[in-house]
């Protein structure tokens, strides 16, 4: 650990006086140092700097309104893991006791960041049905345009972006 500590704030000086703000480099430094560290360590300290960083995100004013088209929150972020980290943590968090060498699946996870209408922070693995209401959505797509073309009822996937609307993932009209 003293190794990790002193080799990062050595490659990164401490520069903001807010902590947090100092790990900004941490998950490029896990996956380039060559410390014998367990290969989902960086995908950790990824999803925590994310985390964070949708935490402490300024308020957008497009957020404020639902006016105009639909579109993903300003706060909307995701990001892909080889390891399943966030089921590993949420799992952690219901054990009152993991094993020592307890460790994530070495499995493909998105996780979706964002923060919801009372501007808590919130993170999950999206289902398949959310991943494509923000592909549709983030590329500018009718949605039952889009429900068509994956032969489903276009209700269905209606139902899903109001959820999503309803949660804060999705803004506007």
């Amino acid at each position: 650990w003293l190794r990790l500590y002193a080799g990062y704030y050595d490659a990164h000086p401490m520069r903001s006086w807010e902590l947090n703000e100092n790990g900004q480099h941490l998950p490029a430094y896990l996956q380039a140092a060559e410390l014998g560290l367990p290969p989902w360590l960086w995908e950790l300290a990824d999803l925590e700097w994310w985390e964070w960083q949708t935490l402490i995100a300024p308020d957008a004013a497009e957020d404020a309104s639902d006016e105009g088209p639909l579109r993903l929150g300003a706060t909307v972020e995701l990001r892909g893991y080889s390891h399943a980290v966030l089921s590993f943590l949420d799992e952690a968090q219901d054990e009152d006791e993991l094993a020592a060498d307890a460790e994530p699946a070495p499995e493909e996870e998105l996780v979706l960041f964002y923060r919801d209408r009372a501007l808590r922070l919130q993170r999950e693995v999206p289902e398949p049905l959310t991943l494509l209401c923000l592909k549709a959505v983030s590329e500018g797509l009718a949605l039952a345009a889009v429900a068509a073309q994956v032969g489903m009822p276009a209700a269905r996937l209606a139902a899903q972006a109001g959820a999503l609307h309803q949660r804060g993932v999705l803004r506007g009209a």
